[in-house]
């Protein structure tokens, strides 16, 4: 999987934050969070419990600015709640806080961010109700509702304050789902904890878990996401995985059967994003085509059809996208610098179209901010890399020309390169592992010698 993330760079670490974890853009259960150009925060939707942070209570179904936070750099929508990241390390989150899943020790309604009490953060997941934040040293801390043990930190009880998860390190990517959490490691495994009544934890059996368990059998991922009761994955080979919950088909397997163990999705390769919604998945290839499977209650599959579920996946009739994600029961895709896609439940106004109207088929909208509500000139050179695994060549051709310099895992300077369109670089030395190229302008490319 050739797999967009962004490098900070510490004295002596790596952090690598996971773009298609929906940071540039993020749908709630019923509301959605676009970050803008300049850093600041675009959200419609349901803002029943303050989640759209306008300090009300009002849903819109047109973008409206968040207030009071700027300098963001990644966004997340859980269930009626919301969180931001800022470039300095702080984390502001605003709506629902029962379980006290903002951070900020209190479990008192915000409808305007609210700073949580922490600092040194590079990603953020906000699920259900419950948050989960990544540090530059690659901690990981957990906060909110606990009552299956979805903090990971050993304990059932519920926390406002954001609480180290002792037994994971080394984590790069992060999702928190209904009532449980994924973390993906620099090696490639994936760990999940939580509820797992139906198998959404991976490992094998029905037993929920109070701290991180390793998922059976997945090696080689880039990316996750935690759906309700439901997990996706995103292997190096561009194929994708899911176990859990598949009574609307999610798990793309072509039946209805649950599973605790990962079953690969039926005919889908060249996948280099994915999002998991509620109870339906999102996905985007390396050709641009967006393709969906799972629960259609809403339309959120997008191919102009009522059935109430499809097991396999679709492909809808987006005609290319950068980014993607999913929600409760709908979905937003970001086409190009001056169009994006969205499509699904409605009720709220979450598609930010300006009706409330459900939508069978992808609609489409401008973009929602004044320049773009993606970053987009940090990851403007498209990468393709081959073989992934590789053994002895690794070809590297760019769109723009760029110096490119490839690190180990323990971010030891392996090889360099001129500034070129086109790079070949002689891995056979190399140790059998996770590698990174990095080009000029910090874009990270993953790959994997066998």
């Amino acid at each position: 999987m050739k797999k967009k993330i962004i490098l900070l760079l510490t004295p002596c670490t790596f952090f690598l934050s996971n773009v298609a974890q929906s940071q540039i853009i993020s749908a709630g259960e019923s509301h959605t969070l676009s970050l803008c150009f300049d850093g600041t925060v675009k959200s419609w939707g349901n803002n029943a419990s303050g989640q759209l942070g306008n300090n009300g209570s009002s849903n819109t179904n047109q973008p409206g600015s968040v207030n009071n936070i700027t300098n963001i750099t990644a966004v997340s929508g859980g269930h009626e709640f919301s969180m931001a990241l800022e470039s300095n390390g702080n984390v502001w989150a605003w709506g629902g806080n029962a379980y006290g899943q903002l951070g900020n020790q209190t479990v008192n309604q915000q409808n305007e961010p609210s700073l949580a009490s922490i600092s040194n953060v590079t990603a953020i997941s906000a699920g259900y109700q419950h948050s989960l934040f990544l540090t530059s040293a690659g901690a990981l801390y957990s906060a909110g509702r606990n009552s299956e043990g979805q903090l990971g930190i050993g304990s059932t009880s519920n926390t406002s304050i954001p609480t180290l998860i002792q037994s994971i390190g080394n984590v790069t990517a992060i999702s928190a789902g209904g009532l449980h959490s994924l973390a993906l490691k620099y090696d490639g495994t994936v760990w999940a904890w939580g509820r797992n009544n139906v198998g959404q934890l991976g490992n094998g059996n029905s037993t929920d878990q109070s701290t991180p368990v390793q998922v059976s059998g997945l090696t080689g991922i880039v990316a996750i996401s935690a759906g309700l009761y439901h997990s996706i994955a995103l292997k190096n080979d561009g194929t994708v995985w899911c176990w859990g919950l598949n009574a609307n088909g999610q798990l793309g397997t072509g039946n209805y059967t649950d599973s605790n163990i990962p079953v690969q999705v039926t005919g889908l390769t060249s996948v280099n994003a994915i999002d998991a919604g509620y109870y339906h998945n999102i996905a985007k290839k390396t050709s641009g085509e967006v393709i969906t499977w799972g629960n259609n209650s809403n339309g959120q599959i997008g191919i102009n059809s009522t059935s109430a579920a499809f097991n396999t996946p679709q492909t809808t009739s987006v005609p290319g996208a950068l980014y993607i994600t999913a929600g409760g029961g709908h979905c937003m895709v970001i086409e190009n610098a001056n169009a994006g896609w969205t499509f699904g439940a409605n009720l709220a106004g979450q598609l930010g179209e300006g009706t409330n109207t459900d939508r069978l088929i992808p609609v489409s909208f401008s973009t929602v901010c004044d320049v773009l509500s993606i970053e987009m000139k940090e990851f403007e050179n498209q990468i393709s890399l081959y073989p992934n695994p590789v053994n002895e060549l690794l070809k590297i051709e760019l769109n723009n020309e760029s110096r490119i310099e490839v690190y180990s895992l323990s971010m030891t300077k392996m090889a360099e390169s001129a500034t070129s369109f086109n790079h070949s670089i002689d891995v056979s030395s190399f140790a059998t592992g996770i590698y990174f190229i990095k080009l000029e302008n910090g874009q990270i490319e993953r790959f994997t010698k066998e």
